[in-house]
């Protein structure tokens, strides 16, 4: 199911990506792991694929695919390990003022951490380069999101 949904987003973006603005990138994150899952785990890092489809007026739609990681933190009397994690989101993004601009990304995770997550976001874009901060805050894996990126095609 979940190949057929990715299947259909990449299909609807190679059709119309001419007539609008379509825009590729790509990111690096840090996140600070909160709550029980900063009781085990250390900060991660991450490395994302960015695509941005810009809809006339102040809208875009968001989509950003990577690989994440978190290293364990040192207890007595825990057997985990370092977890990995692949994910695939998207969302909305909503241009506030001038380069700045709030977003809501949703998606799944897969790997050690499997599960849904979603993403309420804040970010500055100036030209290419983009900087958001958000905060993953559904089940146990909650953590505050710090990506920069770059966006470094785009079609127009």
């Amino acid at each position: 199911m979940i190949r057929v949904l990715i299947a259909a987003f990449l299909l609807v973006i190679a059709t119309t990506g001419y007539s609008q603005r379509l825009h590729i990138g790509s990111s690096i994150g840090i996140m600070n792991p909160v709550k029980d899952l900063g009781r085990a785990y250390e900060r991660g890092f991450r490395i994302n694929a960015n695509i941005e489809y810009d809809v006339p007026g102040i809208l875009a739609f968001v989509g950003e695919a990577g690989w994440g990681h978190w290293n364990i933190r040192p207890m007595d009397g825990r057997n985990l390990s370092d977890t990995d994690a692949i994910h695939i989101v998207g969302g909305l993004k909503v241009n506030v003022i001038g380069p700045l601009y709030a977003e809501g990304r949703t998606g799944y995770y897969f790997g050690d951490f499997d599960r849904f997550i979603f993403i309420p976001a804040a970010g500055l874009r100036i030209r290419r380069f983009d900087v958001n901060i958000g905060y993953q805050l559904l089940n146990d894996i909650q953590y505050v999101d710090t990506r920069v990126g770059i966006f470094w095609a785009r079609s127009r």
